[in-house]
């Protein structure tokens, strides 16, 4: 793999965070976690990828290398089927490396736009012990505000009777 494979990158970022005992990048920036957490929601969101990704999903997120190889080792299994551990190599690879596609991400609603392909089933497990910064991004997105309207109206708003 070459300098800047998105494996590799990922792999940088845990190293970089394994060292320290708080992650400070992406969605932690600007509310540092402790290393533990963080990996609870990498351990999350790649639980989802194993899970509910489907080829087509992971095909715009993963490099072609990455993929064929997650496509060998996952041949003869149920795309549905959860897979714990991951027994791979390259699954491990398209679960961090998705994740952290997103977590790296420093602003909370755009992270949380990137990761909505993971959360299309309805009846997905809810996400219960992740850190503030994912339950953030996790929100849903609210609807736009419409300026100059009022709801509910106030009373001086009524007309008079």
């Amino acid at each position: 793999m070459d300098d800047g494979h998105p494996v590799l990158e990922a792999q940088q970022i845990l190293w970089h965070v394994l060292d320290r005992p708080t992650a400070n990048f992406g969605i932690y920036k600007a509310v540092p976690e402790p290393v533990t957490t963080m990996l609870t929601d990498l351990a999350f969101l790649g639980r989802r990828v194993l899970h509910d990704a489907s080829i087509d999903d992971l095909a715009s997120r993963l490099p072609a290398d990455v993929l064929a190889q997650y496509v060998r080792d996952r041949d003869g299994r149920s795309p549905r089927q959860p897979i714990h551990p991951p027994d791979r190599a390259s699954l491990v690879a398209v679960t961090v490396t998705a994740a952290l596609h997103a977590l790296r991400i420093a602003d909370t609603r755009t992270a949380g736009h990137d990761l909505r392909w993971l959360f299309k089933d309805p009846q997905s497990p809810p996400a219960t012990e992740l850190s503030i910064p994912l339950k953030r991004a996790l929100r849903p997105p609210e609807p736009p505000r419409r300026r100059g309207l009022r709801w509910p109206p106030r009373w001086r708003d009524q007309p008079a009777v």
